[in-house]
């Protein structure tokens, strides 16, 4: 299936790497790097396999506890859910339900090593400029390795075996088979110009954003943080839909970070709580040590829901990219 934009090869099993140590920084390719003519199952198997060989390409530095390569698996299995979220109304229900249960797992496993990695490396490091006790935090950061420790054990098992393999494999066939129009997967609207289905696509998601963040004053802390995740999607599918876009991206980019921030700071403050309460749970001696830490947390929070209304006015007054007609 030609395209005008740029190729990407399929990711060979081997190309994972086994071994422990740094990654190089490798030359991958870009997932909006695809043509404007491109149907939309051709813009959809670009995005998957660019992606996937990120996911792929930073396996390496996350087995071997780098923080940074831990971030960028996490960010390569969001952005492959995000990139089925946009294309959704084109999928094939049950393997995009399949896809997304596997990405789901793995996202989980990133997320629990990545919220101790920022646990040590953001959080205590704010709580000591903000002047809580060396001597306290260091307790903390003594317990919180330890459980890092345990939850980069369970990101190595989760990204080693023939599984993680089994999802690269799966998800880049099931991509190529969107591009190809004659079959079951490809046909349909994914075998419709891009640009045709990109307005729908684009605004469903906006809708998503805007139910979520409607009389935001009131919505809990875990509404919030399902409008983060929404936004989230929505801030992707944009980027992702870039080469069909006449204006308006960069504005709306800056509106979705600034209120992303707020949300962002609030989730940090309450993970912050969250992980200060299991470390506890492990070794209660630790509790004069969490409740200082959980009422640092606490300001933080308030300061962010505080922060947060203003900060979704600015974001509602932009409008989503022009897309080309």
């Amino acid at each position: 299936m030609p395209t005008d934009g740029p190729k990407t090869e399929s990711v060979p099993p081997d190309a994972l790497g086994d071994g422990p140590g740094p990654a190089p920084r490798p030359e991958l390719p870009h997932a909006t790097d695809w043509s404007a003519k491109a149907t939309a199952g051709e813009a959809f198997c670009h995005m998957v396999k660019a992606t996937l060989a990120s996911l792929a390409a930073h396996r390496p530095a996350a087995v071997a506890g780098e923080p940074e390569g831990v971030h960028q698996m996490r960010v390569a299995t969001r952005r492959l859910r995000a990139i089925i979220s946009t294309f959704h109304p084109g999928l094939p229900e049950e393997a995009e339900a399949r896809f997304n249960a596997g990405l789901r797992r793995l996202g989980q496993v990133l997320g629990e090593a990545r919220d101790w990695d920022v646990f040590i490396t953001q959080i205590l490091p704010a709580a000591a400029v903000d002047g809580l006790r060396i001597h306290d935090l260091a307790r903390l950061e003594e317990a919180a390795s330890r459980a890092r420790a345990a939850a980069q054990s369970s990101l190595r098992a989760a990204v080693s075996g023939p599984a993680f393999t089994n999802t690269i494999e799966s998800l880049s066939a099931w991509a190529e088979d969107a591009a190809d129009p004659s079959s079951p997967q490809g046909h349909g609207k994914l075998a419709r110009q891009a640009r045709k289905l990109a307005p729908r696509l684009q605004e469903r998601l906006a809708r998503t954003v805007r139910r979520r963040g409607r009389h935001i004053r009131r919505r809990s802390e875990t509404e919030l943080h399902d409008l983060r995740k929404a936004l989230k999607k929505l801030r992707y599918g944009v980027e992702l839909l870039a080469p069909l876009h006449e204006s308006g991206r960069k504005t709306f980019r800056r509106a979705c970070q600034s209120l992303q921030e707020e949300l962002g700071a609030l989730n940090d403050a309450v993970m912050a709580a969250e992980l200060t309460r299991r470390l506890e749970s492990e070794d209660p001696s630790l509790a004069p040590q969490g409740k200082m830490l959980r009422a640092w947390a606490r300001k933080r929070r308030e300061r962010a829901m505080e922060a947060t209304p203003a900060a979704w006015r600015s974001f509602k007054e932009v409008e989503l990219p022009q897309l080309a007609a």
